[in-house]
């Protein structure tokens, strides 16, 4: 909150900033300072991408107003936070949206090609790899400036090549990949703890995967994320507000709106999807059993163990000789269900997810002996 105030005053007076040493005063002192500045004066301020109520709180006393008609502008990434800056009937509250498709491909191309018109020969993969993005300016601007700023990238099989490798970890060692995750990651180092284990989670979900809120928050519930501390509450309606924090901070995209504002379902955007695999993958959080080259040794004590694809690289005599005995929580997705283990192997399971597989392809699985009735009720408190 110092440096933020100490900004904010050496933009209004930097000669008085200077003079003061700003960096030696404390947070009271300079929001005098702010406010002996801006008495009597109508002023337009932009407080760019707040995160907490509390510092809007502190911000705000010291932005005076002497209803001279002065403007104040926030951003956030925050539906709470918004809220909180609305202090009169009057403050309007400004939802952005993804942007459409003819605005993507404005910016898209207008960043490659300085043109808003497409290079004969790539409309399809920048079709692709457009949808990839979503609509997310960020996603956009930092995908084009990869390809105009790498001569190589003119090819239209580097665009491939960038094409497939967004579901799964972007090219690194590029400086504008790089700045995106590192934005992208503010979003995820500013959620408190148990709303980022909630979210590391996600990387267990394929990409573009449509995730029922229901199924999310039982899965939650089944893994201990969700700790009641007010016997008031039960476990799913503390866990709906936990999705429901995940939304409203656009951590993940909603599915299936409700008019009461309810949502159905959701996904996770595909590069922040790369962003929760790094860091799931780097904890040994999740362990995604498609990214394991066939040659690449089963060496790790995994904990949570999810099946999304056909494997084709993952030799049966690997997944032989893999330890499951520390396997806490079982994934498997439909395309992988050839390659499901017998449960017999895991020695502590306790979180098993098999909905979608057709389990006739897998003869080697066995429920026979699987406590049913204990998923089809999250437990309570």
């Amino acid at each position: 909150m110092k440096k933020v105030l100490s900004n904010l005053l050496f933009k209004l007076d930097n000669r008085r900033h200077a003079r003061l040493n700003a960096a030696n005063l404390d947070v009271e002192q300079l929001i005098n300072l702010v406010r002996e500045l801006l008495s009597k004066k109508r002023y337009f301020i932009i407080i760019d991408d707040l995160w907490d109520k509390e510092a809007w709180r502190t911000i705000r006393y010291a932005l005076q107003d002497h209803e001279c008609g002065s403007i104040i502008i926030t951003t956030t990434r925050q539906v709470e936070v918004s809220k909180e800056c609305c202090s009169s009937k009057e403050d309007m509250i400004h939802q952005m949206k993804h942007l459409s498709d003819d605005d993507s491909q404005k910016l898209f191309y207008g960043r490659i090609f300085s043109s808003e018109v497409c290079r004969s020969g790539f409309e399809d993969v920048s079709a692709k790899i457009l949808k990839k993005c979503a609509g997310v300016p960020l996603a956009i601007i930092s995908l084009a400036s990869y390809l105009a700023n790498n001569q190589k990238n003119n090819q239209i099989d580097q665009w491939y090549v960038l094409l497939n490798s967004i579901g799964r970890g972007l090219e690194k060692g590029d400086d504008h990949v790089k700045e995106m995750k590192r934005i992208l990651s503010l979003s995820f180092y500013a959620l408190p703890s148990h709303l980022k284990t909630c979210f590391l989670y996600l990387s267990i979900f394929p990409e573009d995967h449509q995730l029922s809120r229901v199924r999310l928050i039982r899965r939650w519930i089944c893994e201990g994320f969700i700790q009641v501390k007010d016997k008031t509450d039960s476990l799913l309606e503390l866990g709906d507000s936990y999705f429901n924090k995940l939304v409203n901070r656009n951590m993940i995209m909603p599915i299936n709106i409700h008019a009461d504002g309810r949502v159905e379902a959701c996904c996770v955007h595909d590069i922040m999807l790369d962003l929760i695999f790094e860091l799931a993958s780097g904890e040994n959080f999740v362990t995604v059993l498609d990214v394991i080259k066939g040659s690449a040794p089963l060496e790790k004590k995994f904990r949570r163990l999810s099946l999304q694809k056909s494997m084709t690289d993952l030799t049966n005599a690997q997944m032989a000789t893999t330890s499951m005995s520390q396997v806490r929580s079982f994934t498997s997705f439909s395309p992988a269900v050839s390659k499901i283990p017998p449960l017999t192997i895991f020695q502590l399971l306790r979180v098993l997810d098999l909905e979608g597989c057709d389990l006739r392809k897998s003869p080697g699985v066995d429920l026979r002996h699987v406590g049913l009735g204990a998923v089809s009720k999250p437990p309570q408190a």
